[in-house]
């Protein structure tokens, strides 16, 4: 007589387990219960559970009128405890991490503080971490300890990606370091909301001296720089973006293959896309500024300047005056033969001129607004020299409270000729508030 064998969790093979651990990744709940099968199953389940560590801190309802926001740094401590006594039992869990992210109040990860000598033995335990994200964070504001163990994550050869974002620093310089202290290889960088003061000591002179002097092979080479907020100030975005592009021997910048910026202007990272021309692939631009064209009708950078160039975007956030149609019709003139575009982006808060009569928003139709037509003619006539072009995308914003978009209409003659084709073979895409289609 046959017995009938049920298979049980140690039977499955290892590809099923993924598959069924990929399912209920997000329940972390599950994942522990999953850990505690067989040993096939806790090395897949820890492998979800640790991937993603945020040390973040832990706020507390008060009922209190006018308390505001109050942390739990007990509850912070323990949590961290329970992390750190995991890195200690499983040595193999500082492999499994590969996304960190922190925003601890400074003052908690202050000197002779509990929490510091925690955190600064789990962030040396971790050796295989992709990406960092730091924030909220007055930098001098944390231990010592835990500012060199964070030190150590970021020269690991396996980071290839760094997020700053409102942190403070208490010069330039300190903020400089941050970045100059990345391992070697392709790192990507975004920053947002960075603030620092004037001061700078020769304690710090030096150091950043000392990584000047570092060998090619042991420097950084960005590959992408990315403002992250729209509160930036452009100033900060710009000095460090200049920095990067003046040829200190921290930070190899002549390759970078993405810029993107929502706020400040092209004028404050120029120096950066001039640096790393030939290998720019993608170019974010903020239309709000500085991009309405001069009265010498030259576009501060050439698209013959930038072969490698794939993507443009054209972004604003705020109804204004400036709209990016003539100076994208001077930019795509520009070009010097065939071109490598492949998308061009815009999402745009309408300017106001764009109605007969903004008192009333009475339409007026993009086709019928005339710098519109001269990018359509650059498109049209030039046609041989964006053989790669597949995609077009026009969004327009509209922001809470604000009509101006409204009266806007936008059909299939809004670029009669080089667009209408396009929109024909399904390359161009009109979206947005206020869209006529």
């Amino acid at each position: 007589m046959e017995s009938t064998h049920w298979a049980t969790a140690s039977d499955l093979p290892p590809e099923l387990v993924d598959e069924i651990l990929t399912y209920i990744a997000n329940d972390t709940t599950d994942l522990r219960t999953c850990s505690l099968f067989t040993p096939t199953w806790t090395q897949s389940s820890r492998a979800y559970l640790f991937r993603a560590v945020d040390i973040h801190p832990i706020k507390v309802v008060s009922k209190e009128e006018g308390a505001g926001t109050i942390f739990d740094t007990e509850a912070s401590l323990a949590r961290v405890q329970t992390l750190h006594d995991a890195l200690v039992r499983c040595p193999y869990i500082g492999g499994l991490v590969q996304h960190l992210s922190f925003s601890l109040d400074s003052a908690s990860c202050a000197p002779d503080t509990p929490l510091a000598p925690l955190l600064a033995d789990v962030f040396r335990r971790l050796h295989a971490v992709q990406s960092l994200t730091l924030e909220d964070i007055i930098w001098d504001g944390l231990a010592a300890d835990v500012r060199d163990a964070l030190t150590s994550v970021l020269v690991l050869p396996s980071l290839s990606f760094l997020s700053l974002s409102r942190l403070t620093f208490p010069t330039f310089v300190d903020l400089a370091l941050l970045v100059g202290r990345l391992g070697p290889g392709p790192k990507q960088l975004a920053v947002g909301d960075i603030v620092y003061h004037a001061a700078v000591n020769e304690a710090v002179r030096e150091q950043f001296e000392s990584l000047n002097a570092r060998p090619v092979a042991d420097r950084p080479t960005l590959a992408a720089l990315t403002e992250t907020s729209p509160a930036m100030r452009g100033a900060e975005f710009g000095a460090l973006a200049n920095w990067l592009a003046s040829g200190y021997g921290c930070v190899e910048a002549r390759k970078v293959e993405r810029i993107s910026a929502s706020w400040s202007s092209l004028s404050m990272f120029l120096p950066l896309v001039h640096a790393s021309r030939l290998a720019l692939r993608e170019l974010q631009l903020c239309a709000l500024v500085d991009l309405s064209l001069s009265p010498s009708g030259n576009p501060p950078i050439a698209l013959a300047d930038l072969p490698a160039l794939e993507v443009l975007v054209l972004v604003n956030n705020q109804v204004d005056t400036y709209d990016a149609a003539p100076w994208l019709a001077a930019f795509l003139d520009s070009r010097a033969g065939p071109t490598a575009l492949v998308r061009i982006g815009m999402r745009l808060v309408p300017p106001r001129r764009w109605h007969l009569d903004p008192e009333d928003h009475a339409p007026l139709s993009m086709y019928d607004y005339a710098p519109w037509t001269e990018v359509d003619r650059v498109l049209s006539e030039g046609a041989a020299d964006f053989p790669a072009l597949k995609e077009l995308n026009f969004e327009l914003a509209n922001p809470m409270g604000m009509d101006v978009v409204r009266g806007v209409k936008m059909d299939a003659g809004m670029l009669h000729s080089a667009m209408a084709k396009m929109r024909e073979k399904g390359i161009l895409r009109v979206y947005g508030s206020g869209v006529k289609r």
